[in-house]
């Protein structure tokens, strides 16, 4: 997804606006990545907390969130231990899904063993996002 071209965009499509907004842990490597993040979400009404890895999302208290973004390249999730922690601390309604870009089965099934609930394709469209999270949280 590009945070920075949505951003410079107005959000004209009113549909996109969260009328029932989420707590979400986004988890990237790139802190500027996460600053941005933060910005996009809370333009749509979510309220946002970032995390540069699986260890320092840990400190966030995951049973907070209500949904936990990880986009971060699977390679970097190679630590099965570190998902099934945060899976533990998480409650198990938080769906856990992997921003990806791969299409590899083996690694899917692998994270999903781990606690990751579902996959969204990175190559989507912001907007794709901000639609496919509104599917997971009923509307009031």
């Amino acid at each position: 997804g590009n945070f920075t071209g949505y951003l410079h965009r107005s959000c004209e499509d009113s549909l996109l606006l969260s009328s029932n907004p989420m707590k979400i842990l986004y988890i990237h490597e790139d802190s500027s990545k996460n600053s941005l993040a933060t910005l996009f979400f809370s333009q749509v009404g979510h309220e946002c907390q970032c995390a540069t890895s699986l260890l320092e999302a840990r400190e966030f208290e995951p049973s907070n969130f209500e949904l936990i973004l990880l986009d971060v390249p699977l390679q970097f999730l190679d630590s099965k231990k570190e998902l099934k922690r945060l899976r533990s601390l998480a409650s198990s309604s938080v769906p856990i899904v992997c921003l990806y870009e791969t299409t590899d089965r083996n690694q899917f099934e692998r994270l999903n063993s781990a606690g990751v609930t579902d996959f969204f394709p990175a190559t989507k469209s912001m907007e794709d996002l901000l639609r496919y999270v509104k599917t997971l949280k009923p509307q009031k």
